[in-house]
């Protein structure tokens, strides 16, 4: 049995379960770096660059918003 195989949820609750955290550390890495973001906007207050990509941030998150409601 390959080990994929055996590391595999067997239930759905199992499968939702994993995911979850899975995303729960995503957000704790876009979190980090949001922070690291805000960090370098602040060195550079004239750069209109840096509020361009929260924009760009703020679409994607209400996309995945949107598909949870």
């Amino acid at each position: 049995m390959d080990r994929q195989r055996q590391n595999a949820p067997v239930t759905a609750v199992e499968d939702y379960q994993r995911r979850k955290e899975s995303i729960e550390a995503l957000l704790a890495e876009l979190r980090m770096k949001l922070d690291i973001h805000a960090q370098r906007a602040s060195a550079d207050s004239r750069n209109w660059g840096y509020p361009g990509d929260l924009g760009h941030v703020m679409e994607e998150l209400g996309e995945i918003v949107g598909f949870l409601r």
